[in-house]
């Protein structure tokens, strides 16, 4: 499955254990990996990292990348953006000064994305890919999903501009030290002094996450470090991350991850 536009390239590449492609840069894009089964090792600037549902990475032009499958059954897709033009939009809807520079690890929602690439090759079959303005909103639409959910110097520049940063610090230190507790919006709106659906549209704008998406991806991300550095069974840590049941916890991650906890521990603990 592959869109090709002039400046927004998306690749899906489906294979076994033996698929892999050379170390390789590239001047005039971006790109952006993101696995949807199974298990990749990507290499990137030197750095070595296996990535599996949820996580992505993304090369900034001139970043030495590559990848390999590590499962037998995988699919990984690969985004390409046109370096120059990504840049003039990001300068008109951003006001931004200088060339974007995205963090290289990324969280990425994939139900979310599947559906806005369904969306996507839906238009362009529709349209048959021939009418200029057609093309040129669709990129916007693709260039307006990413620069939203991906971090990076064009989104850290003023973190809240209906809040202050003394009340985003506060709530994201408020999550990150109550991750474990059953948190609610009213209580994260009332730190951020703001009505509910006010807060949650600040919070998504900023973060590129729902606040109860950001708590879920900082509570998966405390699970793998347990599960890799701990001893401590599932079922232990479902309950220390304050899930309600294993059963919860398995479902949110392997939703998030792609795989279930134990498989988690068992490929990446030697």
């Amino acid at each position: 499955m592959h869109l090709k536009l002039p400046n927004v390239k998306i690749l899906q590449f489906d294979g076994h254990s033996n698929w892999s492609d050379p170390s390789h840069s590239h001047n005039e894009c971006y790109q952006i990996s993101i696995p949807f089964h199974g298990n990749t090792i990507a290499t990137l600037n030197q750095k070595e990292k296996v990535l599996s549902k949820g996580n992505a990475i993304v090369a900034n032009p001139n970043s030495t990348h590559s990848h390999q499958f590590k499962t037998e059954s995988s699919s990984l897709v690969i985004l390409g953006f046109n370096r120059d033009v990504l840049n003039k939009w990001l300068i008109d809807e951003e006001n931004l000064k200088e060339e974007v520079i995205f963090n290289e690890e990324q969280e990425i929602f994939n139900n979310d994305l599947k559906l806005k690439m369904k969306q996507w090759f839906s238009l362009y079959i529709l349209n048959e890919g021939n009418q200029s303005t057609f093309i040129d909103d669709l990129e916007v639409s693709i260039f307006q999903y990413f620069s939203s959910i991906l971090r990076g110097s064009h989104n850290i520049k003023e973190p809240l501009q209906l809040v202050s940063d003394i009340h985003l610090n506060r709530i994201l230190d408020y999550i990150h030290s109550h991750y474990s507790d059953n948190m609610t919006v009213e209580t994260l709106a009332g730190i951020a002094q703001q009505s509910k659906y006010h807060f949650i549209r600040t919070f998504k704008k900023t973060t590129g996450f729902t606040p109860h998406q950001y708590i879920m991806i900082f509570r998966i991300k405390k699970a793998k470090e347990l599960l890799l550095f701990s001893s401590k069974s599932v079922t232990e840590i479902s309950y220390e991350l304050g899930f309600s049941s294993s059963s919860q916890f398995y479902r949110n991650f392997t939703n998030l991850v792609g795989c279930s906890p134990q498989k988690f521990r068992e490929d990446n603990v030697s």
